[in-house]
């Protein structure tokens, strides 16, 4: 295992944290932190610049699971 997937699947239980306050299932949860985990992975092997590996992966899992939360919203009405 490469030390970035290493840093990720240490970041993956903060994700998860995260998605499944937010999201109240676990199911929904887990496809979250799978579409953050990709976003994170993809900006760092960009080569983007990173100064806290944490704080991408929590705002990046915020952001989408506001984006499922919304989509749901829109879906009920």
């Amino acid at each position: 295992m490469s030390p970035r997937e290493e840093l990720l699947e240490e970041l993956r239980p903060v994700a998860f944290a995260i998605a499944y306050q937010m999201l109240g299932s676990v199911v929904e949860a887990e496809d979250v932190v799978q579409e953050a985990l990709l976003q994170v992975h993809q900006a760092l092997e960009a080569g983007e610049p990173v100064t806290s590996p944490r704080a991408l992966v929590a705002t990046v899992t915020t952001r989408r699971a506001i984006d499922r939360i919304r989509g749901a919203g829109s879906a009920r009405a």
